[in-house]
């Protein structure tokens, strides 16, 4: 079996104080979590995974998250084509890949039991599945796991999920949705999104349908750090941003520079594989 971890941090924009409490209400369907900071609903039911749309509330603005939820689980992929319609899809972009176990979790488990740990100053919330629709020339059997952490005075939470594959798949990857997955029509509800690796997008950008862009490339997108209710997200861009900068980059196993390379060439030859870059020049870089 291969344990394929990732992680998500929400940068912080104040120091945090830990003398408040956490309160964790359980609804039918859903967890409602409440610090000084944040309050966050959780489904268990219905679309679940991650926080729920709209659930992650900033106290100090009232700004919430624009989109489907944050760390929203969808299923297992691979690269490369294969003859089981993945990409005949507009939403699925350009770049070659195919399917290897669902389901769609936030979508089709229905139902997730949630494991609640709660500490002197945090509360995590812990969910399984187990996929059971393999791809084509796979099996099922392979494991999700996400943990979701909270604790006081902080205007973020932690996210870190583990897959645990039962299929020898090179550089398994799957599908998620960060910040940038927001609800709108053209452009209505942002006025711009800002990457790590490309910088300020303007809403007018998103008024047509495009796929794969080479400007905006439609897996990258992604992973956009998205502008919260109109507030300026980015490091340094005012106390007003909800959804603070995570660096997700999109590169596979063991790359580095070639020589004279710089960064966005690199990143344009690469796809889809989340590192950790150990040094400036990229030249260490491991997967995490």
């Amino acid at each position: 079996m291969r344990a394929m971890p990732s992680a998500a941090v929400i940068l912080m924009f104040a120091a945090p104080s830990l003398t408040a409490e956490i309160s964790l209400k359980r609804a039918d369907d859903h967890l409602q979590i409440e610090t000084d900071a944040l309050s966050v609903r959780i489904n268990t039911k219905g679309y679940v995974s991650g926080t729920a749309a709209g659930g992650f509330v900033d106290k100090k603005t009232g700004a919430r998250d624009l989109g489907f939820g944050l760390h929203i689980m969808d299923f297992l992929l691979a690269p490369g084509v294969r003859d089981d319609g993945y990409m005949n899809s507009k939403y699925h972009g350009k770049i070659a890949k195919h399917y290897v176990e669902g389901p769609q979790i936030c979508t089709q488990a229905k139902e997730l039991t949630p494991e609640i740990i709660e500490g002197k100053d945090f509360v995590a919330v812990k969910f399984h599945f187990t996929f059971n629709k393999p791809g084509k020339g796979y099996k099922a059997g392979s494991t999700w796991e996400q943990t979701l952490v909270f604790k006081p005075g902080l205007r973020y939470f932690f996210s870190a999920e583990r897959i645990t594959s039962v299929n020898d798949v090179d550089a398994l990857f799957y599908r998620i949705d960060m910040p940038g997955h927001i609800k709108h029509k053209s452009g209505d509800s942002f006025e711009k999104i800002w990457l790590s690796y490309e910088g300020e997008i303007p809403y007018s950008e998103f008024v047509n349908d495009f796929q794969h862009d080479p400007r905006v490339p439609g897996e990258a997108r992604r992973q956009a750090r998205s502008v919260a209710g109109r507030h300026d997200a980015r490091p340094g861009g005012g106390e007003r941003g909800v959804v603070p900068s995570a660096r997700l980059r999109l590169l596979h196993r063991g790359a580095a520079h070639a020589p004279g390379e710089g960064r966005r060439k690199l990143r344009c030859r690469l796809h889809r594989r989340l590192v950790r870059l150990e040094g400036g020049d990229g030249a260490r870089v491991r997967p995490t």
